[in-house]
């Protein structure tokens, strides 16, 4: 009689220990260099609130912003090895080149125009690469169209550019661009460009208006030219290890959540972009309202031919026939 009671209770506690651990909900860790109004963070504050909402606390979103874990790269290498659950990073150009795509200068018109190509085929094509590397993209977030602040001078056309050190990431693309117009491109960690900035290390840099109002890079610059040269998405990257781990209903109702939180994301980002450019005047940076673009684009297109082994003519002439 007394085994079968130890046997019972035995039994008994082996079930209310399972029971126990499958009510623990699944805490999700996710990483941006951004700070906690930066576009990156206004994507993941959303999915946070989605994700847990839809399912009914069992899945929980953590969000480290301020490079807490790491740079752009660290954080893009973390789910890579599967030491970070999810991240924001644009810089997966690293293991995945053919990233540099989207960031060809002047490729797409407007938002809408690169919304239809990064949800659609070009999305899919990159998605596809990027696995292949060990990268999982989930979605792309809005940066935003890249402006060119100064320490130096207004910058109305190329010309003005000459000389001139600006940090870039450390990406060809980028590199190429700055050549173009006769710049100095100087690659630094997205974390260290403020402090670079304002040492003098660098005379600026360029960013999205919601970046560099985010950042306060706008306290350490003087001139603001908007020349909208490139358009910047960030993917939205997973540790492949997590999502294999993840069953068929939570994999449907993650990507369901960062697909909502997508689509607000970007349209807040868009609509409080004249509230940034606003404040940021207001605070004594002086605009370039309307610099020369075609001026630009012409002296920028000697990129395709210097980025012709990543980046197929093919593959740009189709991006730009989408209607």
């Amino acid at each position: 009689m007394k085994r079968w009671i130890i046997v019972m209770g035995l039994a008994m506690f082996i079930v209310t220990f399972a029971v126990t651990a499958n009510s623990q909900p699944l805490i999700i860790k996710v990483g941006h260099a951004g700070t906690r109004t930066h576009q990156a963070h206004i994507g993941a504050a959303k999915l946070a609130e989605l994700l847990e909402k839809d399912s009914g606390g069992k899945m929980k979103i953590e969000i480290f912003p301020d490079a807490q874990l790491g740079g752009e790269r660290d954080l893009a290498e973390g789910t890579r090895l599967g030491t970070l659950d999810m991240a924001m990073s644009s810089v997966a150009t690293f293991w995945v080149p053919e990233l540099n795509t989207i960031e060809m200068p002047f490729l797409f018109r407007d938002r809408g125009h690169a919304y239809k190509a990064i949800d659609g085929f070009l999305g899919d094509y990159l998605k596809g690469l990027a696995e292949k590397k060990g990268l999982k993209i989930l979605a792309f977030w809005e940066i935003g169209f890249r402006c060119i602040t100064n320490n130096r001078r207004p910058i109305e056309t190329p010309q003005d550019m000459q000389g001139l050190k600006i940090r870039v990431p450390q990406s060809k693309v980028f590199l190429e661009m700055m050549k173009s117009v006769g710049a100095i491109g100087t690659p630094i960690a997205f974390p260290e460009v403020y402090s670079a900035l304002q040492q003098g290390v660098v005379d600026g840099q360029e960013n999205p208006i919601a970046t560099i109002r985010s950042m306060n890079f706008f306290e350490v610059q003087k001139f603001l030219s908007m020349t909208h040269h490139v358009y910047t998405p960030s993917a939205v990257l997973i540790s492949p290890k997590l999502w294999s781990s993840l069953t068929a209903e939570q994999k449907a109702m993650l990507q369901k959540n960062v697909n909502e939180a997508t689509q607000y994301q970007r349209k807040t980002v868009a609509e409080k972009e004249a509230d940034d450019l606003a404040f940021m005047k207001s605070k004594g940076i002086a605009v370039v309202e309307k610099p020369n673009v075609e001026a630009f684009r012409k002296a920028m297109s000697p990129v395709y031919s210097a980025m012709a082994d990543l980046v197929p003519p093919a593959m740009v002439t189709k991006i730009r026939e989408i209607k």
